[in-house]
């Protein structure tokens, strides 16, 4: 008679003995030494997340959500997980949990974890690129929950119970930028370009590019601007950058995230003669009108200028000392504290 080894068997959701029957039609029976090992069906979800939180995101109208993986029943893995969103808390159900979720309201999302129990899960909701692509009002309150399955390999996933409920404002839309205004515009400079230009105003943010300082639409040589976004230092170019120089006024514009800052600037004929000595200085505009007047001369070399001006009966009423490199400078004049009349 012949023998059949031990035999083991694993069932899911049997239990019971095992009989082995004969073949039919050989007339003869087989003893064997069995034996059945049972694991039972566990219906054992994944624990339910009690630490999800929420915070606005990086862009504008989403929010960034975070979580631990939960644990998983021994023998299973954590397969997926869903997510909802509401514009309400379960408080407006009742304070019910349930109820909140399977409100038909609000959105819901699935996805698979990819990550082990324990791990840290963050996922995002709003405009792509996020995890979960949802148009969320910025600004506006949300409120979330997420529930875990895992996976036994028999097709059926089992849902864990939905997690804490975490809320967030979703970002808000950026303020708009704040349009830079100008105290102190510059006046004047040479035509041959060079002249430092000093630019003092508010909220100089956001000044990016060749083009921010711009004279008559030609790129300043050179800008920096200080920490405080308070004084714009620029070099004027020459004028215009080929061709013959041209003195005159022309636009000086200053462009920030706000927009663009229109003013006018001067560009005048430097007191150089055509063999490159120095010619003859001059004070602009006169008479003078506004706050400040300017002083055009030459330097032959590198020195300390000393400018005084007296009136017409002898007296000084202003003088100006100014350390200057060598060729055509500048020197500005505070005409407003002085009386109208005639100096020299």
């Amino acid at each position: 008679m012949g023998r059949l080894g031990a035999v083991k068997l694993q069932a899911l959701g049997l239990a019971g003995a095992l009989l082995l029957l004969p073949r039919a039609g050989l007339g003869r029976t087989f003893a064997t030494n069995a034996s059945l090992s049972v694991r039972p069906f566990v219906r054992v979800a994944p624990v339910a997340v009690t630490d999800s939180t929420a915070r606005p995101g990086a862009l504008e109208g989403s929010v960034a959500l975070r979580w631990t993986a939960p644990a998983v029943y021994p023998g299973s893995t954590l397969d997926s997980y869903q997510l909802r969103v509401q514009t309400f808390s379960a408080a407006n159900v009742g304070g019910s949990t349930t109820a909140w979720w399977n409100n038909a309201t609000g959105a819901q999302f699935q996805s698979f974890y990819g990550v082990n129990p324990g791990q840290t899960v963050t996922r995002v909701i709003g405009p792509a690129p996020a995890n979960h692509v949802m148009a969320l009002q910025p600004g506006a309150s949300y409120y979330f929950a997420v529930r875990s399955a895992d996976d036994m390999g028999t097709g059926i996933n089992f849902w864990s119970g939905s997690s804490n409920l975490a809320a967030a404002i979703a970002k808000g839309l950026a303020p708009p930028p704040v349009a830079c205004t100008i105290t102190s515009p510059p006046s004047s400079g040479f035509t041959t370009g060079g002249n430092l230009v000093i630019i003092t105003g508010t909220d100089f943010n956001g000044l990016s590019g060749p083009d921010a300082v711009a004279f008559d639409g030609v790129a300043a040589s050179a800008y920096s601007v200080n920490a405080a976004s308070t004084v714009i230092t620029a070099m004027a170019p020459r004028h215009p950058l080929t061709g013959p120089l041209v003195a005159g006024p022309v636009p000086l514009t200053v462009t920030t995230s706000a927009g663009t800052h229109l003013m006018g600037y001067n560009y005048i004929v430097a007191p150089v003669g055509g063999n490159g000595l120095c010619g003859d200085d001059f004070f602009f505009p006169s008479p003078a009108t506004g706050p400040t007047g300017t002083f055009a001369y030459c330097m032959a070399a590198p020195g300390t200028v000393k400018i005084r001006i007296y009136n017409v009966i002898g007296d000084m009423v202003a003088k100006i000392e100014d350390g200057k490199a060598a060729g055509p400078q500048l020197s500005a004049l505070n005409t407003h504290r002085l009386a109208p009349g005639v100096y020299l």
